[in-house]
């Protein structure tokens, strides 16, 4: 009996001797060659695999860079540090002092206290789900239907709901637009990270019909553009539109805006 234990030890060790001989023979001869410099690459790289930069993941996107099809500046969420450790990595012109930094913005602040809802929804809980139910059951077809769509596929943990509305913590966003390409009512858009104030508005109704829908809503009162001293403010379909490059941060745009649709980014 011990003989055969023995035997059935050394045969299974014999077993696995092979079997790992061949695995480590098929391992060199299949195995696929990764260049050092592109390991490099990839090491700069942030990591996260968010596809913002039109490849499959950061792997793609250093194969890429290596191979001049791909520009330096191309990883979206890497921002100037990676930018010049790239530059310097690869002895290539930095274009770091171009790189603007965008953070993701829920353009809408209607939570359910101050907005108003044309029906009651029981259906399945996704924004998604509930556009196509007659675009939705808030009163304003332009605002955030908050089932967190977005807050799903952040990779980096930065949306939450609250009353009914997302909210992006712009500390945690690392600007990979997931999303802005999820919502369907296209309320998410990417500001500028070193600008102070947003329009946190996105319907073109005007004056009494907004205050039906909205008590936060913009009502296209004017009152920025005319307070605005770099002109940054323009009306366009009945929302204000701020141009970020003349903005200087003054705030005086959500210092004097009735119903805060000019709001101070505070996060």
């Amino acid at each position: 009996m011990g003989t055969l234990i023995i035997n059935a030890i050394l045969v299974l060790g014999g077993l696995g001797t092979a079997l790992g001989i061949l695995l480590f023979v098929a391992y060199k001869k299949f195995a696929v060659p990764v260049n050092e410099l592109e390991e490099k690459i990839l090491e700069v790289l942030p990591g996260a695999n968010c596809g913002a930069c039109g490849y499959a993941g950061c792997s793609d996107l250093a194969k890429a860079i290596y191979e001049n099809r791909a520009d330096i500046d191309s990883c979206i969420i890497g921002g100037k540090d990676v930018v010049e450790a790239l530059a310097k990595l690869l002895n290539r012109e930095s274009k770091a002092a171009a790189v603007v930094e965008l953070v993701a913005v829920v353009k809408c602040a209607g939570k359910r206290d101050v907005s108003r809802n044309k029906f009651i929804y029981e259906g399945v809980r996704s924004c998604e789900a509930a556009s196509l139910l007659a675009g939705g059951e808030k009163a304003c077809e332009r605002g955030c239907l908050g089932y967190g769509d977005c807050a799903n596929v952040c990779p980096a943990g930065a949306i939450y709901l609250k009353d009914g509305v997302a909210v992006i913590d712009r500390n945690k966003c690392i600007g990979c637009r997931k999303c802005v390409t999820i919502c369907p009512r296209n309320v998410i858009e990417m500001v500028r990270k070193d600008k102070k104030v947003v329009v946190l508005c996105k319907t073109n109704e005007r004056g009494r019909k907004v205050k039906e829908m909205c008590e936060v809503g913009c009502t296209t009162c004017m009152v920025c553009v005319k307070v605005c001293p770099q002109q940054a403010i323009t009306i366009v379909d009945n929302i204000p539109v701020i141009d970020y490059t003349k903005c200087d941060n003054c705030l005086r745009c959500a210092e004097k805006c009735p119903t805060k649709a000019i709001n101070k980014i505070i996060n």
